[in-house]
């Protein structure tokens, strides 16, 4: 009996034995029904699309830089009436208008030619454009050259030396502003003396007025170098 009971004991104690053993693999395995989670899938991220439309830049048009505007030349009128410089300067403001108009330089008023030049040992006396207009108008007319008065005759009323020289003369009647008006389109409308106020050539000029009566005397003497 006793044996039996002590074999009874050793059958227990292997089987309790072999309960902790399966207990010991169970807990070192790991469980077979546990699945591993998911990956998650890649997210796409977008591209952004451009909703705006390429601009185009408007050329911007250049305008031809504008020219100046040509000096006016205003006569001065207020006292041509009653001083011979003031109808002088008109009249040379008129003629450098017409020259400005067709892109030639202005004339520079010579007074030495204008005035005459004085007597020098070995030279007569040059009685220069004045000299010429007060001769026509003693005359009574307009004239280059006259034989009454060969001093005041062309050229040898040209009291400045140069390359070039030329002579316009003329008359007309009014009030010295009218007949400064009226020389000035004479001398556009006739073609010689056109030609002679509009050269080139000419850098200087010697300008005189004289009334006689109720006319009025031009000599307009142009010079060059």
């Amino acid at each position: 009996m006793l044996r039996v009971l002590k074999g009874v004991a050793m059958l227990g104690a292997v089987a309790a034995v072999a309960i902790v053993v399966s207990a010991i693999v169970a807990i070192a395995r790991p469980a077979n029904n546990h699945q591993a989670a998911p990956k998650p899938a890649p997210t796409r991220t977008a591209t952004p699309t451009s909703t705006s439309q390429p601009v185009t830049p408007t050329p911007t048009a250049i305008s031809a830089p504008t020219p100046p505007a040509p000096p006016v030349f205003d006569p001065v009128t207020s006292a041509c009436a009653h001083t011979g410089s003031d109808c002088q300067t008109a009249l040379l403001m008129l003629i450098n208008g017409d020259r400005h108009a067709h892109h030639r330089a202005p004339l520079l008023l010579d007074m030495t030619q204008t005035l005459g030049s004085a007597r020098t040992p070995g030279h007569r006396r040059c009685v220069g454009t004045r000299g010429h207009t007060r001769a026509m108008a003693k005359s009574g007319h307009i004239w280059h050259r006259n034989k009454r008065y060969p001093h005041a005759s062309y050229p040898h009323n040209i009291c400045q030396r140069g390359r070039y020289s030329a002579e316009n003369v003329d008359v007309a009647s009014g009030n010295e502003w009218v007949a400064v008006q009226t020389i000035e389109h004479h001398s556009m409308q006739a073609r010689k003396q056109r030609d002679r106020l509009l050269s080139s050539h000419f850098t200087h000029i010697g300008l005189d007025l004289e009334r006689r009566g109720p006319r009025v005397f031009v000599t307009e003497d142009f010079l060059g170098p």
